[in-house]
């Protein structure tokens, strides 16, 4: 039986389904550590930060310079804010002050090349050009004397076409026309019925959505023609959230957390994120665990689509190919994904707890260097792919070979059925002295490009429900299909 591994009964982990076909992802590479934020890097002793909680990136209208605005708390809740240039070189380090220990998920938004940061944890709401430090909010008053301003309140922020929409409890006030994103006034509050979690711009030029604990609403662009919003506020009764940053937009497409998954917001469209539901053995459990619920996860927009972060993993949902991977490794802590940051060509960088993240050639590396160690330690990328077979339990098939292919020489393919364990290593093409991409550039010897080679794997395993795992510990590129070869119940068999 020739199984297709793109078939939406496959769950990946680690593996991504690339221009060349199926492969494993890009080595997870370390652009910063917790430790190397309020010293000079490479460091010669630890910082104080003991965790990141949010970041994002801004580039200049002036001069098109992108920054990393990052932000990281101490062991006293003080929180602090760092930017970083595009060699994550700190440009400028201070602190805001003091937050709660449960922070609640941090908003920015960006407009005339002006920040404004925003999140129910913090003391004041933070404003500031790009490029420099950001300072406290303070209220900037209306140049109309009959509609005075409103106190910048602490809670959530998105930009909304050339204006900035500010969010507190179940109110949205969108600032007066002009580039003063501090002024707000009453003419310009919408109410609904529930709390706001969530607040974006659905494309460019689309209707701002704002997800609430009751529904979801969304208010089109052209009513923000006058001085006061004159546009109509429909309802979406079919999404509600849970939690702030349950929901985000990429590429005009809406998506939500659902208990069970993902859901389009615009078609209600639901996915699920994880289909594998059989022993295993080498991939890690994902998803939401006992609770069952995903939305005590994290949702960000990136640039090829979404990721969905949960119990310390995190899903990459492509736009592009459909296709959801699994990141993690088992020589890192944690891949909870807290903010992403964007260079200047829009590739994305992923901050979780004590690291800031790129993916980067074909080995992982975890650690920054230091002056007492220059060159970190080198890990090897393990992918899996979790295979669930279509097949009636009453057959009951002894499977005798498992079949898969990959290109890499010296990779080792496990595969696991039933507490039933095999490993095959692939080996070199045939006459082969150099191989691209796995050994050192030698202009003397023969050099031959990598191709795919099979190892099969054999058994006698009876089995109702034939799902296994296949395992891979190095990086590779991966044949689309594997075959399965069974038996069925013998015709003089006596019993079952």
């Amino acid at each position: 039986m020739e199984l297709n591994l793109l078939s939406p009964n496959v769950e990946l982990h680690n593996v991504i389904l690339g221009p060349d076909g199926l492969e494993t992802r890009g080595g997870l590479y370390a652009k910063l550590n917790i430790e190397d934020v309020g010293v000079f890097t490479p460091r010669t002793a630890s910082g104080t930060q003991t965790s990141f909680v949010f970041g994002f990136s801004a580039e200049s209208a002036n001069t098109g310079d992108v920054f990393h605005y990052i932000f990281s708390i101490d062991s006293s809740n003080n929180l602090y804010q760092s930017i970083y240039d595009e060699q994550f070189e700190c440009r400028a380090y201070s602190v805001v002050g003091v937050v709660n220990s449960d922070l609640e998920p941090f908003s920015y938004a960006i407009n005339y090349n002006q920040i404004i940061v925003n999140s129910r944890s913090l003391p004041y709401p933070l404003w500031g050009f790009i490029g420099g430090s950001l300072v406290k909010a303070e209220t900037v008053e209306s140049i109309n004397p009959d509609t005075p301003a409103l106190t910048l309140f602490p809670g959530r922020v998105c930009s909304f076409a050339d204006r900035f929409v500010w969010a507190y409890a179940n109110q949205i006030i969108i600032n007066d026309p002009g580039t003063e994103p501090r002024t707000i006034t009453a003419p310009n509050a919408i109410s609904f019925g529930g709390t706001v979690l969530d607040l974006f711009q659905s494309g460019e030029g689309g209707n701002l959505v704002v997800v609430c604990t009751d529904a979801t609403y969304q208010l089109p662009a052209d009513g923000l023609a006058g001085y006061q919003y004159q546009g109509f506020v429909s309802r979406i009764p079919g999404y509600q959230g849970t939690n702030s940053n349950n929901a985000a937009s990429a590429r005009g497409s809406t998506v939500g957390l659902i208990k069970d998954g993902i859901i389009d917001i615009a078609s209600f469209g639901k996915r699920s994120l994880t289909t594998y539901r059989r022993t295993r053995k080498n991939a890690a459990t994902v998803g939401p665990y006992a609770s069952g619920d995903f939305r005590q996860g994290s949702f960000f927009a990136i640039e090829e689509g979404f990721v969905a972060s949960i119990n310390k993993k995190s899903a990459f949902i492509d736009l592009d190919t459909g296709k959801v991977s699994w990141v993690y490794s088992p020589d890192l802590t944690d891949f909870g994904i807290v903010g992403v940051l964007r260079d200047e060509d829009g590739k994305d960088f992923f901050i979780t707890q004590n690291k800031i993240l790129d993916f980067f050639s074909n080995f992982e590396m975890f650690d920054t260097p230091t002056d007492a160690l220059e060159y970190p330690t080198r890990y090897e990328i393990q992918g899996h792919i979790l295979v669930n077979v279509p097949s009636d339990p009453q057959l009951s098939p002894v499977i005798r070979e498992i079949t898969v292919s990959g290109d890499r020489v010296g990779c080792g393919i496990t595969t696991y059925l039933r507490n039933s364990e095999q490993t095959a290593t692939i080996p070199p093409p045939p006459a082969a002295v150099n191989v691209v991409g796995t050994n050192v550039w030698d202009p003397t010897a023969t050099i031959i490009e990598r191709e795919y080679r099979s190892r099969r794997m054999q058994r006698a395993v009876r089995i109702d429900s034939p799902d296994f795992e296949i395992s891979f510990d190095k990086s590779t590129r991966i044949d689309s299909t594997a075959d399965i070869i069974s038996k069925g119940i013998g015709k003089r068999r006596p019993t079952n």
